[in-house]
């Protein structure tokens, strides 16, 4: 699996060794992009399971803090995320 940021469709997304897509987390910015809002997480119904929107939204995480940008999760699995890690990702939590 390989996961790329494609900054420019606001986008993380998730593809297999053959360069399908397996699924995507979409965000969009606000506040000179130090606010990231997770707007979806989608995953392929083949691949459900293997922990790709964990592996998205990790990577998303990962970015905000480069960036120094607070995350806002939106879509049902960003919220059920968050509340499975607490405390985890509280430097990037919005509150």
């Amino acid at each position: 699996m390989n996961i790329r940021h494609e900054a420019e469709k606001k986008s993380f997304v998730a593809y297999d060794d053959a360069g399908k897509e397996m699924g995507k987390l979409v965000y969009s910015l606000a506040k000179e992009g130090k606010l990231i809002t997770i707007d979806s997480t989608m995953v392929d119904s083949e691949y459900r399971g293997q922990k790709i929107g964990d592996y998205l939204t990790q990577d998303l995480i990962a970015d905000a803090r480069e960036k120094e940008a607070k995350i806002w999760p939106v879509c049902p699995f960003a919220v059920a995320y968050f509340q499975k890690h607490p405390g985890e990702y509280d430097d990037v939590l919005l509150k």
